[in-house]
C-alpha cells in the first residue's frame, strides 16, 4: 500500500515524464520480412530527433500496480 512514509510510488512524486532524444543515431534496422537492413541502407546513417519547439514526448503508466 502507497503512503508518504512507504517508498512504493513514492520515488520521483514531483517527477514530469517528459523526455527528449538527444544525439541519437539509428543503429540497426529490419525489413518488412524480418531480414536486417544492409550497411549501406540510407536509414543506418539517420539521425533520431525531436523538437526543442514543440512539448516534449511523454512517459505514462496506464498500469502502475
Amino acid at each position: 500500500m502507497e503512503t508518504s512514509t512507504e517508498a512504493n510510488g513514492w520515488w520521483n512524486p514531483r517527477g514530469s515524464g517528459d523526455w527528449r532524444l538527444r544525439g541519437c543515431t539509428v543503429t540497426s534496422a529490419f525489413l518488412r520480412d524480418g531480414s536486417p537492413a544492409s550497411a549501406s541502407d540510407p536509414v543506418r546513417a539517420a539521425a533520431v530527433a525531436d523538437s526543442a519547439g514543440t512539448a516534449p514526448a511523454k512517459l505514462v503508466d496506464l498500469d502502475s500496480e
